[in-house]
């Protein structure tokens, strides 16, 4: 009885749901802060891409053609083609462990839910794009 409750506790517990929204503070920037800030922030942007802003995200780096995310469309998102990458030579993040399956599901879930991005209180966090 322990082990079934332990393993629904585990299963159910630690995971988002398909329909649950995302927190870009919460779930979304700790993932990129650990495997992708130190490539793709600020004044370092390999590529030409920056998750700085959410502007900067959308316009992608130095092949505007394949846009690294695509809002609401994580399947066709460069980003998540490249973490999911088999190819040695070609793949995010090039250095340190590959990303986990739970982390990559909250990106995508991140994508396909239009890729919200909140202001946070560290300035050398993203910034919250001003209104047009």
């Amino acid at each position: 009885m322990r082990l079934v409750l332990l393993f629904f506790l585990f299963v159910f517990g630690s995971q988002l749901k398909a329909s649950d929204k995302v927190d870009f503070v919460k779930d979304v920037q700790p993932i990129l802060k650990q495997n992708c800030y130190k490539c793709h922030y600020d004044k370092k942007k390999k590529g030409d891409f920056s998750f700085l802003t959410r502007e900067s995200v959308l316009k992608g780096g130095e092949t505007a053609k394949d846009k690294a995310v695509i809002p609401g469309n994580s399947k066709e998102s460069v980003m998540i083609k490249l973490i999911l990458s088999k190819d040695d030579t070609e793949y995010m993040p090039p250095k340190g462990p590959r990303l986990t399956e739970a982390e990559v599901e909250i990106l995508k879930k991140w994508i396909d839910q239009n890729v919200p991005m909140e202001e946070t209180s560290d300035k050398a966090e993203p910034k919250k794009e001003k209104a047009k």
